[in-house]
């Protein structure tokens, strides 16, 4: 897990970064790491931020896939 973020309304996300998910071994190491880590957070929100969105099967729930541009878009208001 990269980075474990804290609101001040008491939300939780964990964000895992990586430059893409075309591989299945770095998909796997990614979700892992998520999955891994949100048992110590389990009420994080699980987030996978990427450069390039392809189409990108099989990801876990509660996982949620954004692209470095929307999720800084959505984040930096």
């Amino acid at each position: 897990m990269d980075f474990l973020t804290r609101h001040h309304e008491g939300r939780q996300e964990l964000i895992q970064v990586c430059v893409d998910l075309d591989s299945a071994v770095v998909r796997d190491r990614e979700f892992r790491a998520l999955l891994d880590s949100a048992k110590k957070y389990p009420k994080a929100e699980l987030h996978i931020v990427v450069l390039n969105v392809e189409a990108v099967r099989d990801v876990p729930k509660p996982i949620q896939i954004n692209t470095a541009l929307t999720w800084l878009l959505d984040h930096c208001q």
